[in-house]
């Protein structure tokens, strides 16, 4: 959730690199945004089913990681794919709560849940701390500190198991 608080950085930073008015562009930021999600949560889903529901978390981890990256390198028209990897990311603020659900027992599921639900509110400070990060050193600052939060995401998500065994399939239910 905090490199996600990146994307509007991303939008303004478009300007810039691309070398046309942000507000011009935001039309195409959407559909590259779109397209790339729905082309996305059907490779998610599909890898969900054969490897687990940590896969969608680790895949879509990576693509913030890629997008941070070529949002920091790109330049001219090039840059606009940056939201296309935006687009595959989102769909981790479903596949999280998936596998809180999937890795809780029935009984600690909703409790569980909420947890992940404090943890947003927390998380929603990150919009704050890139914007101050882009206007105290710039865009590419708030592009490090996104990059820095997806890789300890990252590394936190492999130690969860890629199977989690709950109370369900011990058939306590």
């Amino acid at each position: 959730y905090l490199a996600f608080a990146s994307v509007p950085n991303f939008a303004l930073y478009a300007g810039h690199v691309v070398g046309v008015s942000a507000s011009r562009l935001v039309g195409w930021m959407m559909a590259l945004r779109f397209a790339a999600k729905a082309i996305s949560g059907y490779i998610q889903g599909s890898l969900a089913q054969r490897l687990g529901i940590r896969a969608p978390l680790l895949i879509g981890i990576t693509l913030m990681l890629v997008a941070v990256g070529w949002a920091a390198i790109a330049r001219g028209n090039l840059y606009m794919v940056t939201f296309a990897f935006v687009g595959a990311t989102e769909l981790c603020g479903m596949y999280f709560p998936n596998y809180g659900m999937g890795a809780s027992p029935l009984h600690l599921g909703a409790r569980n849940l909420s947890l992940l639900g404090v943890a947003a509110i927390v998380a929603s400070l990150g919009s704050a701390a890139h914007g101050a990060l882009t206007d105290m050193f710039g865009f590419h600052a708030s592009f490090a500190f996104a990059g820095f939060c997806a890789f300890g995401a990252f590394l936190l998500t492999l130690k969860l198991p890629a199977h989690p065994q709950t109370g369900r399939d011990a058939g306590e239910i």
